[in-house]
């Protein structure tokens, strides 16, 4: 027996609703799934954020590092004297057991054997050489400041930890609404298909109809959801009836707070900015400039007391006195991070930048953000709604012949 019309109406925009969600969800979930690659041979899937993740991590540095923050900006950000308070509170209870190792070069006991004014009196003097130094190291960070703050390096290195899932995080949060929309939509895209669909059921009653139709569905819904995300630009009006504009351009402000909030808590903050300064090519840099204004102001203060100072003193056991200042130092540099991380927590004020600097892009650079995330495979995921939609519609085709 035919199927009746209320049969058709009723199956197939419902059946063709599911298509258009499923492999609009389908495409969604193969972004971020699996994390690692499944398959046998060169036949297999890796979620796309996962697969490309160094890629993504590099374009979303060279955005971060080139347009929305620079190594200006956060250096601009160190006040001298807020760090010098800080110096006086870390190295203040320090400088007795310095100089007490500096003193035992020249003889064991010899700082202990000192009249406690006098010891009073060359601590305030290491202190206000100290802060002297600390000056002169400052303007030489500020002047190699592009050198030692390699921003884009520190935003690859973080987003390419944990195989990519940092990346997958920061797409996730920011996206959001976009990758619901996709998946919203094609039920709704569907839907719509398949009251058309239906129609040409009734007239032609074709066995290839609905998987031609079931592969459109599939193909449209993919390409038409991506493309909605993005264009147009700005608001356009379609047949004098409908105003619509691309829903990552029309939530620019929107998305430039969730951006500058994710970047803020998890790319560009004080913990990761420390790390990268004190280790590996930034930290042995900054670890030179610091050593260099600390010998030239002791070379400095030795030559002003040149005079008074004993014969023994002069030559490699000055030497061995400003090997010893600078090691002390590097020892007790870890005092002050948890300070000085917690004072850059106050003072970068990442979030802040980003946001607004996000929110004054252009439609084609703010695009940029998430369209490489598509972009990459963008046709791999329209073509696999295709064959979805196609199988789909098959089964739909012999359930309805068989009625």
């Amino acid at each position: 027996m035919k199927p009746s019309w209320i049969a058709i109406l009723l199956a197939v925009p419902l059946v063709t609703a599911f298509v258009g969600w499923i492999t609009n969800w389908c495409a969604v979930q193969m972004i971020f799934w699996p994390e690692r690659f499944r398959g046998v041979g060169r036949f297999g899937w890796q979620g796309i954020v996962y697969r490309h993740n160094r890629k993504f991590a590099v374009a979303a540095a060279d955005l971060a590092a080139g347009s929305l923050l620079s190594a200006h900006d956060v250096a601009d950000r160190f006040d001298p004297e807020e760090i010098g308070r800080l110096y006086e509170h870390a190295f203040g209870a320090e400088a007795p057991t310095i100089l007490r190792a500096c003193w035992d070069v020249v003889r064991p006991g010899l700082w202990d054997g000192l009249p406690g004014v006098v010891q009073d009196l060359v601590v305030g003097q290491v202190r206000r050489d100290g802060r002297e130094a600390l000056r002169d190291a400052y303007q030489r960070f500020r002047d190699a400041e592009e050198e030692i703050i390699d921003l884009h390096a520190l935003a690859v290195d973080t987003l390419t930890r944990d195989g990519g899932r940092n990346m997958a995080n920061l797409v996730k949060e920011f996206g959001a609404k976009e990758l619901r929309f996709i998946v919203r939509y094609g039920a709704v895209f569907g839907l719509l298909i398949g009251l058309v669909e239906a129609v040409l059921w009734s007239v032609f009653q074709s066995g290839w109809l609905l998987p031609l139709v079931g592969g459109a569905v599939g193909l449209g819904t993919n390409w038409l959801a991506i493309r909605m995300i993005f264009r147009p630009h700005e608001p356009t009006r379609y047949l004098r009836l409908v105003t619509y504009q691309g829903l990552f351009p029309a939530r620019q402000h929107e998305i430039a707070r969730d951006y500058a909030a994710v970047t803020a808590r998890d790319v560009v903050t004080a913990h990761n900015l420390l790390g990268q300064l004190t280790h590996g090519e930034s930290g042995d840099r900054l670890a030179r400039l610091v050593a260099d204004s600390i010998s030239e102001h002791f070379d400095e203060r030795v030559e002003q007391l040149r005079g008074p100072l004993p014969l023994i003193l002069l030559g490699p056991l000055l030497e061995r006195i400003k090997e010893t200042i600078l090691g002390q130092v590097l020892i007790a540099l870890p005092h002050l991070q948890p300070e000085f991380e917690a004072y850059l927590d106050r003072k970068l004020d990442v979030e802040g930048l980003i946001r607004e600097r996000l929110s004054g892009l252009t439609k084609p650079e703010f695009e940029r953000i998430l369209r490489g995330v598509f972009e990459e495979d963008e046709w791999t995921l329209i073509a696999l709604g295709g064959v979805l939609g196609a199988v789909i519609g098959l089964g739909q085709s012999l359930l309805l012949q068989a009625l």
